[in-house]
């Protein structure tokens, strides 16, 4: 835990490559102990023998996975590495309006043409529903024009090469 509190100090001075590396020397502690605690460890879990003194063999072969995990935690739980969540601007929402809607309409569209080639594949012989299965995919296709047509008129201009 001193470790912790010593890598947290450094943390502390805001040096990008330090703690890039602190992650670094955690995950790799954490890799190293894991894998003796495959070699080791585990045979002692899976012995089938429970007694006390196999419990505490076990317990103390755990102990340095468990101090990495904790120290692992302890980094990734610094509030400096909380995400901060994404806000759009109600300019930006109001922009991606028609992209949403028409992506909406063609995975809705989409839907309803398998759910009637299911239909189909029961009956192929109905003709309503074969007529069904025209309209959504004229649906379809027309909600992905409009949705390709809402990217290029939202997407800023392309400078030429």
């Amino acid at each position: 835990m001193e470790r912790v509190l010593l890598s947290l100090l450094i943390l502390d001075k805001k040096d990008e490559n330090q703690k890039e590396g602190y992650l670094f020397f955690c995950l790799v502690q954490f890799d190293c102990l894991n894998e003796d605690w495959e070699r080791n460890g585990r045979n002692l879990a899976l012995d089938g023998d429970f007694s006390e003194e196999n419990r505490g063999k076990c317990r103390t072969a755990a102990a340095p996975l468990i101090e990495a995990v904790e120290n692992l935690t302890a980094f990734a739980s610094n509030p400096e590495f909380a995400s901060i969540p994404a806000q759009i601007s109600a300019e930006g929402s109001r922009a991606q309006e028609p992209i949403l809607a028409s992506a909406r309409t063609m995975l809705e569209s989409s839907s309803f043409l398998i759910k009637t080639a299911r239909s189909l594949a029961i009956n192929p012989k109905d003709p309503n529903t074969w007529s069904v299965l025209a309209g959504h995919s004229h649906t379809v296709s027309e909600s992905i024009k409009s949705l390709i047509t809402s990217i290029r008129c939202s997407s800023p201009p392309s400078s030429p090469a």
